[in-house]
C-alpha cells in the first residue's frame, strides 16, 4: 500500500513513466502474493453484488468501502496502521483516507451514486455481501448493520 500511496500520483501525472508503473506492477504483485497467503475479506465480500448487479468494476468495488472497513476496524489494528502511518509520512487515518480518496479523482466514480446504485437497493445489496469464507476473513465480525453502515458511507 505504501509503494502505491507514493506512486500513484506521479503516475497520473507522468502516465508514461515506464520507472513508475513498473514500482505500481510491483506493488500488484505484492498485494497478490499477500493475497494468496491471506485470503480477501469483506470489501472483496462486498464487491461481488457491485460488479454483478451494477458493473462496477472489481477493483474500484473492492475499493470503495475500504475506508469505511478501515475505520470499523480501526482499533483491532491499530499497531499495522500506526506502521503503515509511519510508512507513508502521515499521522492518522483521516489522512489515509484523503489519499485514497483522491487516487480515482477525476479519473473513475468512486460512490454508489456515482454507479448509479439506489439507495433503496442498500438493503439488498448488504444481504448479498455475505460470501461466507470472505467475510469471515474480516479481522473483526461484522454483521448487517455494519456492513449496511459502509454501504451507506460510500454512497
Amino acid at each position: 500500500m505504501s509503494i502505491i500511496l507514493k506512486n500513484i500520483e506521479l503516475l497520473k501525472n507522468n502516465p508514461q513513466d515506464v520507472e513508475i508503473r513498473n514500482k505500481l506492477l510491483r506493488a500488484s504483485n505484492l498485494a497478490g502474493l499477500a493475497f494468496s497467503n491471506t485470503k480477501t475479506a469483506a470489501a472483496h465480500s462486498m464487491s461481488y453484488p457491485l460488479t454483478i448487479s451494477y458493473g462496477i468494476p472489481h477493483g474500484i468495488a473492492c475499493s470503495m468501502p475500504i475506508i469505511p472497513l478501515l475505520r470499523i476496524n480501526e482499533k483491532a489494528i491499530k499497531t499495522q496502521l500506526n506502521t503503515l502511518f509511519d510508512k507513508i509520512g502521515i499521522a492518522n487515518l483521516s489522512e489515509l483516507a484523503r489519499l485514497i480518496l483522491n487516487i480515482p479523482k477525476n479519473i473513475i466514480g468512486f460512490t454508489l451514486k456515482d454507479w448509479q446504485v439506489s439507495k433503496k437497493h442498500l438493503d439488498d445489496i448488504t444481504e448479498r455481501s455475505f460470501t461466507k469464507s470472505r467475510m469471515a476473513n474480516n479481522i473483526i465480525n461484522l454483521n448487517n448493520d455494519d456492513i449496511l453502515w459502509v454501504f451507506k458511507e460510500i454512497y
